[in-house]
């Protein structure tokens, strides 16, 4: 079996760099690139948590267990989205076209500029804070009175062309 004595065997440097080099500066260069690695770790857990804060305004999580009906009808293909201060974003685009986004803070249903989001599957980033909406009792959506009512867990509005929607969370 071969070991590295016998690659430097006639080298002459060899017995004196093996003799000279002490072991604890090899075990103080191990110690000093762990301590670069933790503080790299570090550093990204804390831009990632920075980067976060930043995003959080701008996101939609997509409500997995809310139920959705539009005039008694159960919707399968439509998506129900929240962000963090409690408003409803309901996309019905898939199947009707309408893109709505309901306030809990002043009770408003608006329709979204659908050109301001960016959608996965999961949630749905703006881009902007708070999300630009057109009121539907304004002239320019049609002047419908949207006839809002919120519980804990459901909510319910007219749509712009009379249908109402129902949405149930579980």
């Amino acid at each position: 079996m071969r070991t590295i004595k016998t690659y430097f065997k006639r080298a002459p440097f060899y017995n004196a760099l093996i003799r000279t080099w002490p072991y604890s500066s090899l075990q103080a260069n191990r110690s000093a690139r762990m301590q670069s690695m933790k503080k790299g770790i570090f550093t990204a857990i804390v831009l990632t948590a920075i980067l976060g804060a930043i995003a959080v305004p701008f996101t939609w999580i997509r409500a997995w267990r809310t139920e959705l009906t539009l005039d008694g009808h159960p919707v399968n293909d439509a998506r129900v989205y929240r962000n963090w201060s409690g408003d409803v974003l309901v996309d019905l685009r898939p199947v009707f076209g309408y893109l709505y986004v309901v306030r809990k803070s002043d009770t408003t249903v608006g329709i979204p500029n659908g050109s301001f989001l960016m959608e996965s599957p999961a949630f749905v980033l703006t881009r902007e804070h708070p999300l630009r909406v057109v009121d539907i009792r304004s002239a320019k959506a049609g002047g419908i009175n949207p006839n809002l009512t919120m519980s804990s867990r459901s909510l319910s509005f007219r749509a712009t062309d009379g249908r109402t929607i129902n949405l149930i969370s579980y």
